[in-house]
């Protein structure tokens, strides 16, 4: 299902569940309890919290796009974006009409095994 800019505010809401920090060298925090607010005017807030160290505990403000070539997906910009790399912080395919967003690397393009468990289930509709 496409996500033409008509449709795109149905995307705004709460999704919770997992997520995979591809970016995290140690380790320690690779997989993550996510939180992620999307807003209709293409901002978003991901909450991040690490079980095993909470200096991996973050939140994270920036913007989001959709990236149709890429297949219906959500891409978050992050907010300090690494000289070296883009500036995808995570991809997440839609599911369905929103149900859920699935990550799928840092930008829908070079899916990881390590990501097919990592899922954010829409749990409230927006507040905008």
């Amino acid at each position: 299902m496409e996500w033409p800019p008509a449709r795109q505010p149905l995307l705004a809401g709460e999704y919770s569940g997992k997520v995979r920090d591809g970016w995290q060298r140690d380790g320690a925090c690779e997989f993550l309890s996510a939180r992620l607010r999307l807003s209709t005017d293409k901002t978003y807030v991901l909450d991040l919290h690490c079980a095993a160290d909470a200096t991996g505990t973050r939140m994270l403000r920036g913007t989001w796009w959709i990236d149709e070539i890429a297949g219906s997906c959500v891409i978050l910009v992050d907010p300090q974006p690494v000289p070296t790399r883009d500036d995808r912080l995570f991809g997440f395919r839609v599911i369905g009409d929103a149900d859920a967003l699935r990550q799928d690397g840092g930008g829908c393009q070079a899916a990881d095994e390590r990501d097919e468990a990592m899922v954010l289930v829409r749990t409230g509709a927006s507040s905008d």
